[in-house]
């Protein structure tokens, strides 16, 4: 049996495909690699996964027919592809999502990091020959120590 791995590096999931029958469905009492492997997700979202590792138990089967419920899917328990699916386009749209606020996040962050260092700067509070020292990791420059309070 070959699997392909789809790696979604953001969530630290993958989806599992048999390659000779992509469409296979994981479903009770079966057992394999596939199985333990869909368990590891679950316990990644939240789920109690009680059953032995790798084999498809009723605390399996009731985590896949919530996820089922809350991608407004028939509750079957049964790992088909229109779960597969539901779960690869969660998994975008959570991804695309987290990109953008990491890009937006960063932006401002940067900017606000920028004027306080200008008002710092501006003020007095340190001077430009301290700042060129920390940002190039040279914090035990020889520097003259400021008093505190003026």
């Amino acid at each position: 049996m070959v699997i392909v791995h789809n790696y979604d590096a953001e969530n630290n999931l993958e989806l599992f495909m048999n390659k000779r029958n992509p469409g296979k469905k994981l479903k009770i009492f079966m057992r394999g690699k596939s199985v333990s492997t869909l368990q590891t997700q679950l316990t990644q979202r939240g789920f109690s996964i009680t059953d032995i590792k790798g084999v498809f138990g009723p605390s399996t089967r009731d985590a896949v027919k919530s996820l089922q419920t809350q991608f407004s899917l028939q509750p079957t328990g049964i790992v088909d592809d229109a779960f597969r699916q539901a779960v690869g386009q969660q998994q975008a749209d959570v991804s695309t999502q987290t990109e953008s606020i990491k890009r937006s996040s960063h932006s401002d962050s940067d900017k606000k990091l920028d004027n306080l260092i200008q008002l710092l700067l501006r003020k007095g509070i340190i001077e430009q020959r301290e700042l060129d020292s920390l940002l190039n990791n040279n914090p035990d420059d020889e520097l003259p120590a400021k008093p505190l309070f003026l």
